[in-house]
Parts: structure tokens; sequence; C-alpha cells
């Protein structure tokens, strides 16, 4: 299983990602204890259609990240 790091820039926060890929047949996201952003998508899935999800799931990723730094 290989691994991609990346970073999207949402509403002037930077959100560094780890994307895994396997053969699920859907895309999660997940915020990490620590304030990683951990991705898993299927095989092939393209960059651009991971960074949307990111962008589009920006405020939650945000909020996420708030509680576990509290």
């Amino acid at each position: 299983m290989s691994a991609m790091p990346g970073t999207v820039i949402y509403a002037g926060h930077s959100l560094p990602y780890r994307a895994r890929f396997s053969d699920r047949s859907t895309l999660s996201i997940s915020v990490l204890p620590d304030g990683g952003v951990e991705v898993v998508a299927p095989i092939g899935t393209q960059r651009d259609a991971i960074e949307a999800r990111l962008k589009k799931r920006g405020r939650w990723i945000i909020a996420q990240r708030r509680y576990f730094h509290l």
C-alpha cells in the first residue's frame, strides 16, 4: 500500500495530510489525536479528487484539530 503526503490550504489554514490507497470503494478522512489528517482512498484516486474532498470537509477538519488541541 503506497502513501502520498500533501498539504491543502483551506480558509487560511494549512492542512497537511497523508493519503493511503486500498481496495475500498469510498474515500475516508480521519483526524488523528496528534492533529494529523489521514485519507484512505480507493486505488487510482487522483490527488485532485483527494484535495477537493479535503477542501469540502475543511471546516470539519479544522474543528476536529481544535478539539484535539484543547
